[in-house]
Order: structure tokens, then C-alpha cells, then sequence
């Protein structure tokens, strides 16, 4: 998809992408799939919101309603804590001073749940391994192989000390 045809949003999250679900909407067995959420988070930092602080995701992202297609796309991503604590660890897991991305493709939905003042819990199916990755890597091997080859030196024949005088 073209970045015309998506809606550049300035922070990403499920009610950005309108499928945040009503409270006490979800009936008891029917599970709803809400959004794709694919991207490659670089870092998290915790905002204040008003509903207390929230893990947000800095990096690329992109979100698909699943309902009407919608695609939005962000570099800030604000997920439900049953996949964000998961983003963190991955994160935090990281070597000191490596800016890898993890990099992840997830369908968040929801179910039915009595308990809690909602009525519904979130979901979240992998579509791929999540993975860090190396940001300049492709870049890298690019460059590597578009330089010319290493001249090869011709083998100096020992001397063994023989020579005329």
C-alpha cells in the first residue's frame, strides 16, 4: 500500500483506527478480530494519559481495520497491555546500545469477559515471529555487494636462498 492511500495519523492506537470497542458490545461467544497491526519499534517511553500511564512505541506502524479496510499509519503506537508488556520485554531484552527494531505483525481482537467494567478482553494472534532486526543489515549487504571484488595478488614464489649472484 502507498503511503497516499493510507491515513498518516500522529499517534496510532485502536481507537485511531475505529475499532476501539464499545463497552458491553461484545456478546458472550463472539469473538471479534479488530485490526492487522504490523511494524518495527525502535524504542517505548511511558506517557501520561488519562487513563494513567501507557507504554507508547516509537518506530514505524501500521494499522488495518479489519471491518472496512482503512489502512493508518503512524511512527507512535499505543497498544493494549497484553501485547505491550510483551513489546517492552522484547525492547528491554535488547544488548545495551543496540537500536535494533523489533519487528512484528499481530490481528488484535476481542472477547467476551464478565469481569472488568468493559465487558471484553483483548486478543492478540501472531502472524509472525515477532524479531529483531538489524535496521542497516539490508543496506549493508547491499553495499558490500555492489563493491568490486578484492583483487587477488598473484603468490610470491618463495625464494629458497638459490639465486644467482
Amino acid at each position: 500500500m502507498s503511503d497516499a492511500q493510507a491515513n498518516i495519523v500522529s499517534k496510532l492506537s485502536l481507537k485511531a483506527a475505529g475499532v476501539q470497542p464499545k463497552r458491553g458490545s461484545i456478546k458472550e461467544g463472539e469473538p471479534q478480530d479488530l485490526a492487522v497491526v504490523i511494524g518495527a519499534c525502535r524504542k517505548s517511553d511511558t506517557v501520561q494519559t488519562t487513563f494513567g500511564d501507557s507504554d507508547r512505541f516509537i518506530g514505524d506502524f501500521e494499522m488495518t481495520n479489519m471491518a472496512t479496510g482503512e489502512v493508518f499509519r503512524s511512527t507512535k503506537l499505543f497498544l493494549p497491555d497484553i501485547f505491550g508488556e510483551a513489546m517492552v520485554n522484547q525492547l528491554n531484552a535488547r544488548d545495551d546500545g543496540d537500536d535494533s527494531a523489533v519487528e512484528f505483525a499481530v490481528i488484535i481482537g476481542v472477547k467476551y469477559q464478565e469481569k472488568g467494567g468493559f465487558g471484553y478482553e483483548y486478543t492478540v494472534r501472531p502472524l509472525v515471529a515477532t524479531k529483531q532486526r538489524d535496521s542497516l543489515a539490508h543496506l549493508r549487504e547491499a553495499a558490500l555487494a555492489a563493491l568490486p571484488a578484492p583483487e587477488k595478488k598473484e603468490e610470491e614464489k618463495p625464494t629458497t636462498g638459490k639465486g644467482k649472484k
